[in-house]
């Protein structure tokens, strides 16, 4: 979000100054002496044709910001505001940084027993809506915990389910990362916001955005040429971090060099080689979205026990089309069954599907009809077609359910509305056989030729 002045360079930063300092903020330079939860830094640019400036922050706490004090919503009601910035980079650029009065019972832990948390912008933060904050870059955006002598107290380096996780880059740079939620969920969260901070040229979020993918943090995806672009700017705005990785960053082959190295790897029966190109035909970004592509290589990965789970539960993700691509995993060890129980307690359908159908089969986890049950109706209820089908399935044949055909055949239509190969194919059983339904060798005819028509996703 960028709000555009009428006027000139220094005309705008002072308008910024006076009006943050009129809230009751203190302009500062960002050194790590301040407590970093209640930092709050403005950009200013100059473009070719126009002025513009954005906060630090995600547009729902700039929202939030301007809640708390109506006279800010009146002053940045005078700007043109957009979600666009210019393609080029700045001609200038300027950040203010000011630092909001916290009491002292608000700062030390150790002078209460409860003690308040606050964003970067002085406002109280809620029980557990926190994104990404690194202290030493003034990254991001809420936080927990409390930072004295470059320590968090109360955190420590490793995950706690519903608590946080610490990371420590170097000496001085932390980023916490905290949700009373699943950490996976958490982690997307965090990444879409990082990465809309950076398309809106906040050089900051792009050396921080650098540093995951080179660090291999969070998975994060992110093209060769883009990283390349973003380390490229992060370095005309003198970000220590992307100087120190430009070297390193400039050596990266373009993912024509790389594609040919997999490729070449994958025919020489390397499985891990075919999980990298099945993700790269679903994903769709570096190369043309090709299902079939796909399949066949998550197919070849499955070879490898330790890809089986990752390939099924991308097989699935593929499925459901484009609009979920968000949802597949990038790394072939990544799913497990303690992840499949994690995702599947937050509603993951897919998850729930394929945990279900292990613990329907005994594969990989002892063999539990009830627990299989229970998850196919949950994410069945949540409107997932490979679940409804595996649900009708169940009543129709009476496993571990009262036989009922009508609530069947409702399942399987719901299911084939989602173009499950298996759904249609069940049907055209019920027509055929007349279970439950009429015989209608017609309607069963239709439904042979829709389940060849999707028969690339039956597994």
């Amino acid at each position: 979000m960028h709000f555009y002045f009428d006027g000139n360079f220094n005309e705008l930063k002072e308008l910024l100054t006076n009006q943050f300092v009129s809230l009751g903020y203190q302009q500062v330079q960002p050194i790590t002496e301040y407590p970093a939860q209640n930092y709050l830094s403005i950009f200013c640019y100059e473009w070719d044709n126009e002025i513009s400036f954005n906060f630090y922050l995600p547009d729902e706490l700039v929202i939030e910001l301007q809640e708390e004090h109506p006279k800010l919503q009146q002053f940045l009601a005078l700007f043109t505001e957009k979600q666009s910035v210019p393609s080029t980079r700045p001609k200038q650029y300027q950040f203010l940084h000011f630092l909001y009065p916290l009491h002292k019972s608000q700062l030390d832990p150790f002078e209460s027993s409860d003690p308040e948390i606050f964003y970067p912008t002085g406002l109280r933060m809620k029980d557990n809506d926190c994104v990404l904050h690194s202290c030493q870059l003034c990254m991001g955006v809420k936080k927990v915990g409390f930072i004295f002598d470059g320590k968090i107290l109360g955190f420590n380096s490793q995950e706690e389910e519903g608590i946080g996780t610490l990371i420590k880059f170097s000496e001085n740079d932390f980023y916490l990362i905290h949700r009373n939620a699943s950490f996976s969920n958490y982690e997307d969260k965090s990444i879409k916001i990082m990465r809309s901070m950076a398309e809106s040229f906040n050089p900051y979020a792009m050396a921080l955005i650098v540093l995951w993918k080179m660090g291999n943090r969070f998975k994060f995806r992110l093209p060769v040429a883009k990283i390349k672009e973003f380390n490229n700017i992060a370095v005309s705005f003198n970000i220590q971090n992307a100087i120190e990785l430009n070297e390193a960053i400039q050596s990266i082959p373009s993912f024509e060099e790389h594609l040919k190295q997999v490729k070449e790897k994958a025919e020489k029966g390397c499985y891990k080689s075919h999980f990298m190109l099945a993700n790269y035909y679903h994903r769709g970004e570096s190369l043309e979205r090709d299902d079939e592509k796909a399949i066949f290589h998550y197919n070849e990965a499955l070879n490898e026990p330790d890809y089986i789970l990752s390939s099924f539960y991308n097989q699935s993700v593929l499925q459901r089309g484009q609009n979920y691509v968000d949802d597949m995993v990038d790394e072939a060890d990544t799913v497990t069954i303690d992840w499949l129980k994690k995702r599947s307690e937050n509603d993951d359908v897919v998850a729930q599907f394929l945990l279900g159908f292990l613990y329907n089969d005994g594969l990989i986890v002892e063999e539990d009809k009830q627990k299989a049950l229970e998850l196919y109706e949950r994410s069945a209820d949540l409107g997932y077609g490979k679940s409804q089908n595996n649900l009708a399935e169940k009543y129709r044949k009476g496993d571990g359910v009262k036989q009922d055909y009508q609530k069947a055949f409702n399942l399987y239509v719901l299911s084939a509305k989602q173009n499950i190969p298996e759904a249609f194919s069940n049907l055209e059983e019920m027509y055929r056989e007349g279970t439950g339904v009429a015989v209608d060798n017609k309607k069963a005819d239709l439904l042979a030729e829709k389940a060849k028509q999707y028969e690339l996703y039956r597994f």
